[in-house]
């Protein structure tokens, strides 16, 4: 089964999401911050990390970062209500791997994730 770790601190984009994940067969593990995510990841295995951009304690930029020094080689997707040119690539800069603005569009958000978890980054 894909492992998915999610890190939202949002309640109803966390929700949200799940509902949307959920459809599709994955195990869906929550950190409600970056710190949190990166203690997650250290302990456990995850085929993708969903990251939300800004979050108390960690923002999803320093998490991904941190991640990525220390190996994680596996997809890290941008989930952000900032969609600016400049946001992307700050999250392009940091190691993410997709960029997907909320409010999310479902099929895409479907279709990348599929895409990520298969490989066709």
């Amino acid at each position: 089964m894909i492992k998915i770790l999610m890190a939202e601190d949002n309640e109803l984009n966390l929700m949200m999401q799940k509902a949307i994940l959920a459809r599709l067969d994955y195990k869906i593990v929550t950190a409600r911050n970056g710190q949190e995510a990166c203690d997650l990841a250290d302990e456990e295995d995850f085929d993708l990390i969903l990251m939300d951009m800004q979050m108390p304690v960690m923002s999803g930029i320093e998490a991904t970062k941190y991640l990525r020094s220390k190996g994680f080689s596996k997809p890290i997707v941008a989930m952000t209500a900032n969609a600016y040119d400049r946001d992307r690539q700050m999250c392009f800069d940091a190691g993410m791997d997709i960029f997907i603005p909320k409010p999310i569009d479902v099929d895409k958000f479907e279709q990348a994730i599929q895409d990520a978890i298969q490989g066709k980054l």
